[in-house]
Formats: structure tokens, C-alpha cells, sequence
């Protein structure tokens, strides 16, 4: 509970800081790719999970995703029908853990004020969370990721959200095993991914440190030029994954969003994998 409630501190001071940042525009060299075998087109999408809308990416992108017969994600960040019901069960959970880092941790001490109160209100946020949720003294906002409370912008949430209301099919690349199974795959090593890196690179580190290393990332990924280090976990699920996207991809017409992790790994990306297995694929810029 302390390393997700750190988690949601960093989240919210990336979110904080790239509100007031100069935007870059829209991105000319997306993550974007065209997927083919036989005439049949598919279209991958690496997505950063958190800091960076749809609107971010050139229109395009939005325009495939509309006319995609299926929609393909890691896994279904919620469900529209009970997340605010699930939201309802955990609050004494999350309650606990936000206490707890109020009285050990001070991370961040001020209250929020009732401006900030109403806003996360209207999020249908509980009132006995945001009442434990802290701002530091420079007005930094304490946002929670986009898993529990899944009204925030993420270009995750935007897909999957256009996906419940067009009636589209939702694919699930990961299971319910498969990630226990994958640390298991991976062994020991720590795990390489940003959420942990940003976690690690916070102890000990400013507010504006952590923040500039999370500009830093968005920046790359919007540039196109993001790069990633080998993640043995990540890597061992992409060949899971490619076994799965066989099927669907040779048939056309999907739409993948995947972390963009995914298509960078050094060893066993999606994307070398796909290509050996006999699919033509090229990125599409701007």
C-alpha cells in the first residue's frame, strides 16, 4: 500500500508540473504502426499510461481506432458498470494506507482546499478519501492513478472508454495468471519498468527532480524517440502476447494498445516478433 500510495504522490506531480508546462503539440512521430498479412490491416498503438491524451497524437490514430471491428488492450483498466461500486468497497482499504502515510511519510502535508475538495467531488471520489489526501507546500494536487479512480486522462482509459460505448469486442491480452506467472518467468532481477524507476529515483529526490524526469519521458514519447533498457518480465509476456495477436491480427481490422514498453524492448519487442512470424509492418508518422 506505501509503494502504490508513493506512486499516486509522483503521478500527481508529474500531472501538476505538465499542466503548467509548455505543451509540444501534437506528436509527429507516434508509436504508431500498420499491421498486415495477406491484404488483412491491423494497427498498433503504444501508449504511455498515464500524462498523454488521444488528443496528443495526430487525428489519424482516433480515426483507425473508430473503424477497428476489435479492440485489443493489455487488460481492462476497469469496467464502467462496477468501478465506482469497486471505488466504494476499497475506500477503508485505501483510507488506511493514505493514514498511514499522513502520520509516517509526509510526503505531503497540506490539506486540500475546497476548491480541490469539490473537483475530486465531482469525481465521485469518497468524501473520507479526499479527506485524507494531502498537497505539499508548494500546492502540488495528490492525484490517484488511473486504475482506481479511471476519470483521469489517459489515452488507456479514452480507448477503452470509446470501446464499453460503440459496442466494440474487447480483448484482454493478459490473463489472470499471466503476470504472477511472468514474475515467477523472469526470476529475481528488478523490474526495469518507468513506474518502478520513477519510484526508485523519488527517494531521497526533489518534487521537481521526479517531475523533470517524467517530462523528460513524455517529451521522448511524443518526440518518437523514447527508448527503454531489456525488461525480462516484459519481454516474457510480448512472447506470450504474440502467440495471442496471431490469431486476432491475421484476420484485420483490430485496433492494439499496448504500453509503449512493449514495442521498445531491446530483446523480443512485439514488433520483431510479429515480423517473424510473417507480418509486414511499417510506422506511420504524421
Amino acid at each position: 500500500m506505501i509503494y502504490i500510495v508513493k506512486l499516486m504522490a509522483i503521478l500527481a506531480i508529474f500531472v501538476t508540473y505538465v499542466a503548467g508546462a509548455e505543451s509540444p503539440g501534437v506528436s509527429q512521430k507516434p508509436f504508431f504502426y500498420e499491421v498486415s498479412l495477406n491484404g488483412n490491416v491491423s494497427y498498433i498503438l503504444g501508449t504511455m499510461h498515464i500524462g498523454v491524451s488521444l488528443e496528443d497524437l495526430p487525428p489519424s490514430i482516433s480515426e483507425k481506432l473508430a473503424n477497428a471491428n476489435r479492440i485489443i488492450i493489455e487488460e481492462k483498466i476497469y469496467d464502467p458498470i462496477d468501478a465506482h461500486q469497486m471505488l466504494l468497497a476499497s475506500t477503508d482499504i485505501w483510507a488506511a494506507g493514505l493514514q498511514e502515510r499522513n502520520q509516517h511519510e509526509g510526503l505531503l502535508t497540506s490539506p486540500l482546499n475546497s476548491s480541490q475538495k469539490q473537483a475530486y467531488l465531482k469525481f465521485g471520489i469518497p468524501a473520507k478519501i479526499i479527506d485524507l489526501l494531502r498537497c505539499d507546500d508548494l500546492g502540488y494536487n495528490m492525484l490517484a492513478p488511473q486504475w482506481l479512480f479511471p476519470k483521469l486522462v489517459s489515452m488507456d482509459t479514452q480507448i477503452l472508454d470509446f470501446a464499453y460505448s460503440s459496442g466494440r469486442e474487447i480483448v484482454e491480452l493478459d490473463d489472470a495468471n499471466l503476470r504472477e506467472e511472468t514474475t515467477e518467468a523472469a526470476g529475481p532481477t528488478k523490474q526495469s519498468n518507468q513506474s518502478c524507476k520513477l519510484v526508485d529515483a523519488s527517494e531521497g529526490s526533489t518534487h521537481a527532480q521526479v517531475a523533470e524526469l517524467m517530462i523528460k519521458k513524455r517529451k521522448d514519447y511524443l518526440a518518437g524517440t523514447l527508448t527503454d533498457r531489456d525488461n525480462k518480465s516484459v519481454a516474457y509476456r510480448n512472447r506470450i502476447w504474440a502467440e495471442h495477436l496471431f490469431t486476432y491480427l491475421r484476420g484485420g481490422h483490430n485496433f492494439v494498445a499496448v504500453g509503449v514498453g512493449h514495442l521498445i524492448e531491446p530483446t523480443d519487442n512485439l514488433i520483431d516478433l510479429l515480423k517473424a512470424k510473417g507480418f509486414s509492418i511499417k510506422r506511420i508518422p504524421n
